[in-house]
């Protein structure tokens, strides 16, 4: 009786370190990706400041 009851134990802890891992490369895959999205609007804002400035420089006349 006392083994099937620690074998249940095992088994049980188990499935929670199973899913503890899951749960754990999910949430890392999520902190990932939002980083990377921060980046990303990081570079756009950059980049969008740079065309402003761009337009927002007089052409020089060849005449």
């Amino acid at each position: 009786m006392l083994s099937v009851t620690a074998l249940a134990c095992v088994l049980g802890g188990e499935v929670l370190v199973s899913r503890y891992r899951a749960y754990a490369s999910r949430t890392e895959a999520i902190k990932s990706v939002d980083k990377a999205g921060r980046q990303a609007d990081a570079a756009f804002a950059k980049a969008k400041a740079a065309v402003e400035t761009l337009s927002d420089s007089k052409p020089s006349s060849m005449d």
